[in-house]
């Protein structure tokens, strides 16, 4: 019987473990190499070339951190927390800031303003969707309306989460009981004018 080399698969860092690691075929062709008692994993391609290279802690000490076996899987995110807001002071208008670690279903963020906090329990006061931009997103808005929520929505446009209320005045954040409800013909109608001037119970309220 001969034994003949297929594939060499090299760690960018050339790291050489001795003991446990792994090497795991994905369905893409590529490959997923841990390396065991140092604290790294690495994607190649087919061809070796490198896609993907991670280090979580001293290579060559594994007091600090080991891995074992390494695994690349699909994952979704859904947090047992609130979407989370935050405003940054502007001249004539106010930034607002939306995010929600972990959470990996949501494509975009409603925000519903108004003056009155009873009014951002459903969609009715949407003011605009602003499409999700990376970890964080955020969008100016006008003075007028004094408070304002974010909520999460999927690709759907169902909604997912709603953040606290947000009071654009003195920054302060009210908690919210329940789900934010939602209507589709809300989620479909924006305004990308300030609450002040937008149409629709945002501006009204």
């Amino acid at each position: 019987m001969t034994a003949s080399l297929d594939h060499v698969y090299t760690s960018p860092q050339n790291i050489t473990s001795a003991s446990q690691g792994n090497l795991q075929t994905l369905s893409s062709g590529h490959v997923f190499m841990g390396y065991g008692n140092n604290p790294a994993f690495t994607e190649f391609a087919a061809d070796g070339t490198v896609v993907w290279d991670v280090q979580f802690g001293i290579l060559g000490n594994s007091n600090t951190a080991v891995s074992y076996r390494a695994y690349r899987q699909g994952w979704t995110g859904t947090p047992s927390w609130n979407p989370s807001i935050a405003a940054g002071n502007g001249t004539n208008s106010t930034t607002v800031y939306m995010s929600w670690n972990g959470a990996t279903e949501y494509t975009a963020w409603a925000l519903l303003a108004s003056n009155d906090t009873s009014n951002l329990t459903d969609t009715s006061s949407i003011w605009t969707n602003i499409t999700r931009n990376g970890f964080e997103t955020n969008c100016t808005v006008g003075g007028a309306a004094r408070y304002v929520r974010a909520v999460a929505l999927n690709v759907s446009g169902t909604v997912l989460g709603a953040s606290d209320v947000l009071d654009l005045v003195d920054h302060s954040k009210t908690p919210m009981s329940g789900a934010v409800t939602s209507n589709s013909q809300d989620l479909s109608s924006t305004s990308t004018d300030s609450p002040s001037t937008a149409s629709g119970a945002a501006a009204a309220s």
